[in-house]
């Protein structure tokens, strides 16, 4: 994360970004979300890939063992035109892009 600030430091936050093959997160509703990071942590524990098992004894170390110890980095958020719109001018949103999908896959 360091890098990835200093980078946003230098170049205003353009082209500063956290690749996706280096992020690792949990894909529920709000709700779910307590149970999903359990079973998100079971299998970096459990797994047999040392990258991932690494990640799981930084996360440790870093005393995020229960979902409420883990600061939240970012969110996805989608849906129609007016239900972003209420989204406009709420203050927890510090940065957004958007795309659009005109087909279902």
């Amino acid at each position: 994360m360091k890098e990835y600030e200093q980078n946003s430091e230098l170049f205003s936050g353009v082209g500063a970004c956290i690749p996706e093959i280096n992020a690792i997160g949990v894909n529920v509703s709000p709700r779910d979300f307590k149970i999903e990071y359990t079973d998100l942590m079971n299998l970096l524990k459990n797994t047999k890939l040392e990258r991932y098992k690494a990640v799981y004894n930084e996360m440790i170390a870093k005393g995020y063992k229960e979902y409420n110890d883990v600061p939240v980095l970012g969110a996805i958020v989608y849906g129609t035109k007016s239900e972003l719109k209420a989204l406009i001018g709420n203050p927890s949103i510090k940065a957004s892009s958007f795309g659009i999908i005109i087909s279902k896959y």
